[in-house]
């Protein structure tokens, strides 16, 4: 409480990261709404602290939508890439598609969720195509792999998603996913 609001906020950062790894998806919410909040109170508003708030606002959709509130998942996977867009260039074309690549899956993951396999496909793939590339985000594109050979599996085609799980299993041994 003795510390400056910007200072304060890593602290709730790191105490809703850790909620959200004991599965207490409610207060995570609210700790990273918190960090939120208090990140608007530093100066100068930093790239750092940029892709931070866009983190923030994805991590409170992953939160919703593992409380199965997928409306709400998805406005703050929006709010993250309207964060993301308003800064584009300050952060660049590359951390632009590391973010969309990311949000897409996440966004894909609730489609699937919903059960709408069409775009939960659509999603995915787009995140894949956006990461699946040295220097991105390729640990996320691996999860999205397999989020689409899931998708494949629910649509009934398993050859697409043999194919996916064969041209991924090289990958596996590298991988902590």
């Amino acid at each position: 409480a003795l510390l400056d609001p910007c200072e304060r906020k890593a602290y709730h950062y790191s105490i809703a990261m850790v909620l959200y790894k004991q599965q207490n998806y409610s207060q995570s919410m609210q700790f990273f709404k918190q960090a939120y909040d208090l990140q608007a109170t530093c100066t100068p508003q930093t790239n750092e602290i940029i892709l931070q708030q866009q983190e923030i606002q994805s991590n409170i959709g992953l939160c919703h939508t593992e409380l199965k509130n997928y409306d709400s998942a998805l406005i703050y996977f929006d709010k993250s890439l309207a964060i993301s867009k308003q800064n584009k260039d300050l952060l660049g074309n590359v951390v632009m598609d590391k973010i969309q690549g990311v949000i897409y899956g996440h966004k894909g993951q609730v489609a699937l969720a919903k059960g709408d396999l069409q775009q939960a496909e659509l999603l995915t793939r787009q995140s894949i195509q956006l990461n699946d590339r040295p220097g991105y985000e390729l640990e996320h594109a691996s999860r999205m792999k397999l989020q689409l050979a899931d998708v494949y599996n629910q649509q009934g085609n398993i050859a697409a998603m043999a194919n996916i799980l064969d041209s991924f299993a090289p990958t596996i041994a590298g991988s902590d996913t």
